[in-house]
């Protein structure tokens, strides 16, 4: 990725997470871009390696908008292969618990036509899921291609949060089906990402009203991911997280389809 170091932090060469940075280049902001510069990804991942070690009944999925090469995808993960962290973590257990859809011999899901249950993930212990929207990446043993497996509505609500429609973010605006369920992931946030924006749109009834009006009939599904900036905000009840609660509840009565 190619990127502007206004202030010369970045101690040195990696994969580095930065939001609002494309692979045209762009520069970094903090606490608008999310920049972290002095982190890595393998930084990120060994959060999550402490996370699943923590709470043994979760899985975390990762989607990875992607504009590293394969070798340098390839590095961080090599890295974490390669080392233990201060805690005396076994850097091959964290990438053993990574559920790849291409190549895990459990459960391949375009062979089953359906997705395993996430008790199941937990019962093997394959409890990471990482997409990249990089179709280089397909093959990768521990990162699978976004489209293969996923939908998602275009990620723009507008400059001003009006735009609530919800075409596809690919092939120009349709939802392609295919023959195996894939995942939808709902996008819900501006162009540029501010904590004030965020806390206007981030509202449970917001959200919501567009899935339920809008997006549920378009995708034809509800979401299983909800994509908000600042998730946080707005604080107290009523925001992303009570939206996420209420999508679990109506999956698990089998109402997540359009029929």
């Amino acid at each position: 990725m190619v990127f502007w170091d206004f202030a010369n932090v970045i101690p040195e060469p990696g994969v580095y997470l930065l939001h609002g940075v494309g692979a045209e280049g762009g520069s970094w902001v903090a606490g608008i871009t999310y920049a972290q510069p002095s982190r890595r990804l393998y930084h990120a991942l060994y959060d999550v390696w402490g996370f699943l070690n923590d709470n043994p009944n979760e899985v975390v999925t990762i989607f990875l908008e992607d504009y590293t090469t394969v070798e340098q995808l390839e590095a961080e993960f090599k890295f974490i292969a390669d080392n233990e962290t201060k805690e005396g973590r076994d850097g091959q257990k964290f990438l053993q618990r990574i559920y790849n859809p291409d190549n895990d011999s459990n459960w391949k899901v375009k062979e089953k036509k359906q997705w395993p249950l996430l008790s199941d993930l937990i019962a093997w212990d394959k409890r990471v899921i990482i997409f990249s929207n990089d179709l280089k990446k397909r093959g990768s043993n521990y990162v699978s291609y976004g489209w293969d497996y996923t939908k998602e509505n275009y990620w723009s609500l507008g400059g001003l949060g009006n735009k609530w429609d919800c075409p596809s973010r690919w092939n120009d605006g349709e939802y392609i089906d295919a023959d195996y369920p894939k995942l939808f992931v709902f996008n819900h946030y501006r162009d540029i990402p501010t904590v004030i924006t965020a806390a206007i749109d981030n509202h449970y009834d917001k959200i919501m009203d567009r899935i339920d009006n809008q997006c549920w009939k378009t995708a034809k599904q509800l979401p299983n991911f909800v994509a908000v900036d600042f998730f946080e905000v707005p604080l107290g009840e009523s925001k992303a997280q009570d939206a996420v609660n209420e999508l679990n509840k109506k999956w698990q009565n089998n109402e997540g389809y359009n029929k």
